[in-house]
């Protein structure tokens, strides 16, 4: 091999070399190079919270009032569905409307009937968390003119 073939091959390595450098690089500011694959499965942490389904939810303080629902994701974090919420033994359709951040629930089910029909309106709101596959959290009630409040839990049926 005479000189100019020695400095090209030299020429050659040091490119290759580069080039690998800047692939290290890359992959330690967290980005993958072209040459890799990134395919780690995303941790539980990272994962979205699933409410969807149906929900037997538990007024831990009122035997009288029972609230079941089916949930549903409505975009990247608006949660609705549709249930029926018994109270004293009267039962009435829900409509509920939420958002969801994180592990926490806000969420609101009013009465799918008229506030001016012969039923008593009534609006429950929901501040509830995600643990253990159970929501638990605050409650507010509004119906037949008087406000309630108090704590609780909702389970997933099925």
């Amino acid at each position: 091999m005479n000189v100019a073939e020695a400095k090209q091959n030299q020429l050659t390595n040091s490119s290759d070399n580069s080039n690998r450098n800047a692939d290290q690089n890359l992959n330690q500011t967290g980005e993958p190079s072209a040459s890799q694959s990134h395919n780690s499965p995303e941790s539980q942490a990272d994962k979205p919270t699933d409410v969807s389904g149906r929900w037997s939810v538990r007024f831990d303080d009122r035997t009288d009032i029972s609230l079941d629902l089916t949930l549903w994701s409505s975009g990247k974090d608006s949660i609705m569905g549709y249930g029926t919420m018994t109270n004293s033994g009267m039962a009435r359709s829900v409509t509920a409307t939420g958002s969801l951040d994180g592990q926490e629930l806000a969420l609101t089910a009013k009465s799918a009937s008229s506030e001016y029909t012969s039923q008593d309106y009534s609006e429950c709101v929901f501040y509830l968390s995600m643990e253990n596959s159970a929501l638990s959290g605050t409650y507010s009630l509004k119906s037949g003119g008087q406000s309630i409040q108090g704590n609780a839990t909702a389970t997933k049926v099925g």
